[in-house]
């Protein structure tokens, strides 16, 4: 789980210093897949905690 985090991680960075071609397509993809981690990475601790 936290390497997935990682290589999200380094795209971001890749995409920041501007190594891939940015399409405004492609970079709304990413932030849903990313919310959804999230809240997937939520249920994981809160069924860890009960």
């Amino acid at each position: 789980m936290r390497g997935r985090i990682s290589s999200m991680m380094r795209k971001k960075e890749e995409k920041r210093k501007g190594k891939k071609p940015c399409r405004p397509l492609k970079d709304e993809l990413p932030t849903v897949s990313l919310v959804s981690l999230l809240l997937s990475l939520l249920g994981t601790t809160k069924k860890k905690t009960s």
